[in-house]
């Protein structure tokens, strides 16, 4: 696949593309000749749709929404230039740009004001300061960082007069988690770090990030008393809080209540019990694989298997055999799967016995409430646990931080950190806007007083509430939804004070998983027994727990 062709010269072109492996090469193409030179590999950024421009016959730009890029053709080296976001530019909203043969970029954007986008000439070119220096402080980031971030920053930069926070993007590498970890572990530490799809326990063993509390103390305004208790303690290490976020969701499987009961937590054994004595071609959930299956459970489950801060690893205990042997049950992921019934249908015959949970909006509580309303409703319960624990895990979305403990002004980061963590801040963001609920106590209350309007009112700040009346497809259908009842609202409240762990997805859980899914095969093929399998799996995990811890 090519990326993009760009002229050197009036006899050649230099051409950017992907080769089998999903690697990038460059190639020079003769015009005259119509053939093209030696495929050459260039390091793994993500180039999809990158736009270049030739300075000279041997330099390269190369531009996409976050950086620009220089490339020498002679060294076959690439040098990050510099960030949009770093120059107080959103890339994202970029029209069109050139690049002069000084190399001064030319680029037409926009901007917002008053809420509506204007166009805007800018021009960039390198050149020598003579203002004072502002203190700069550096974010990592592996996970792209959202419009509404982006426009916190950019907004952060301008209004600080003695503090430049400068992004450090590793989102645009192939390999972007473990560029950026090798980097801190090698002690190119930031002062900042976005954590969401960062092994953030690992980072708290080696000591990386500063205790958040020690930081609200001296805040006048932000307390930790201000976020909801669970929330807070889910996070919290040794009575210390290394990171935080603007807003979380909620993990959790549901089933109706005629067949879990008013159950809130269980065991494997139980787990297993119901469904085997379910009717006769019955499923667990629909379009269920075993090693979807375990690689879920591992997702939301791994503290139970794994200890960061003790480096305890406990693949070889009885409750990992049992899930194995459960995961036995469903069909292998290159097995077909029969046509299945419709979900509401099922649902209604007892045919099914769980789905996925996930809440982080108005809307998921109201979508099981209609399909398990011809079954009594539904029971909200967790994956089992070992200790039968009738909590749920929760993610971090939005607005997610932690500053390090090498930060050069943590009192600086701080003030740019609490600005996600203010009333106001997590008040302007709708639920979709954040993608899960407010972690402020004062914020969930007035989101869940608004989900409660039956007719539009102004509220005494002089925002507009206005009644939910809207839909969600859902397994092909049209599900309305309508202001929440008393009863839902509850149902909210009790889901978010059972959160009792953090999951989420990262490096360190992938290379886990990677593990267990490559040596679980065996056991499912019938070469190894459960046992050999547990086995290979501790010992290779407790290695990999010790070489990054």
């Amino acid at each position: 696949d090519v990326y993009g062709i760009v002229p050197l010269t009036k006899e050649t072109a230099f051409v950017l593309g992907e080769a089998a492996g999903s690697k990038n090469v460059w190639k020079l193409l003769d015009l005259k000749e119509k053939k093209f030179g030696d495929e050459n590999y260039i390091e793994d950024y993500n180039f999809a749709s990158v736009i270049m421009h030739s300075i000279d016959e041997n330099k390269i730009l190369l531009e996409d929404s976050k950086n620009i890029y220089q490339f020498d053709i002679e060294s076959g080296k690439i040098t990050l230039l510099f960030s949009w976001m770093n120059l107080g530019i959103d890339g994202s909203l970029f029209l069109r740009d050139t690049v002069d043969k000084e190399g001064e970029i030319f680029a037409t954007t926009v901007k917002e004001e008053k809420g509506q986008y204007v166009p805007e000439l800018i021009s960039i070119k390198k050149e020598k300061r003579t203002e004072a220096e502002k203190k700069v402080l550096t974010l990592a980031c592996a996970f792209e960082l959202s419009e509404d971030i982006r426009g916190q920053l950019i907004a952060f930069n301008k209004t600080n007069k003695k503090i430049q926070i400068e992004l450090l993007d590793y989102s645009g590498y192939q390999d972007a988690a473990i560029r950026m970890n090798l980097d801190i572990a090698s002690g190119k530490i930031p002062d900042i770090i976005y954590t969401r799809n960062f092994p953030v326990e690992q980072f708290i063993k080696k000591g990386i990030f500063t205790d958040l509390y020690s930081l609200m103390e001296q805040d006048k305004e932000i307390k930790k008393e201000d976020f909801i208790d669970s929330i807070r303690s889910a996070v919290e290490v040794d009575k210390k809080l290394y990171y935080f976020s603007s807003s979380f969701r909620v993990s959790a499987l549901a089933g109706s209540k005629k067949l879990l009961g008013d159950r809130t937590s269980w065991t494997i054994e139980e787990m297993e019990e119901i469904y085997h004595n379910m009717p006769e071609k019955s499923v667990f959930m629909q379009g269920q694989r075993r090693q979807w299956f375990l690689r879920q459970y591992l997702n939301t489950q791994m503290q139970d298997y794994v200890k960061w801060q003790t480096g305890e690893v406990k693949f070889d205990s009885e409750a990992f055999k049992k899930i194995l042997e459960f995961s036995k049950n469903f069909p292998d992921q290159k097995e077909e799967i029969l046509e299945e019934q419709d979900r509401e249908t099922a649902i209604k015959q007892g045919k099914v016995m769980l789905e996925i949970f996930q809440l982080y909006d108005f809307s998921e509580i109201q979508v099981f409430s209609q399909l398990y309303k011809n079954v009594g409703g539904f029971t909200i319960v967790p994956y089992p646990s070992v200790e039968k624990a009738e909590i749920l895990p929760m993610e971090f979305t939005g607005a997610s931080f932690g500053i390090t403990e090498q930060c050069k002004d943590k009192q600086s980061a701080w003030q740019f950190l609490r600005q996600f963590l203010t009333y106001d801040y997590q008040k302007s963001l709708s639920i979709d806007e954040s993608d899960g609920f407010p972690t402020r106590k004062d914020v969930l209350e007035k989101k869940l007083e608004y989900a409660q309007a039956k007719k539009q009112y102004k509220d005494q700040d002089g925002t507009v509430v206005k009644p939910i009346h809207s839909s969600v497809g859902f397994d092909g259908k049209k599900i309305k939804l309508r202001p929440l009842n008393k009863k839902e609202v509850a149902a909210i409240k009790e889901m978010i004070q059972r959160v009792g762990i953090s999951s989420g997805y990262n490096e360190a859980i992938k290379d886990i998983m990677d593990i267990v899914m490559e040596e679980v095969e065996s056991y499912y093929a019938g070469d190894k027994t459960v046992e050999e399998v547990m086995e290979i799996i501790q010992n290779r995990v407790k290695l990999y727990v010790s070489e990054n811890s």
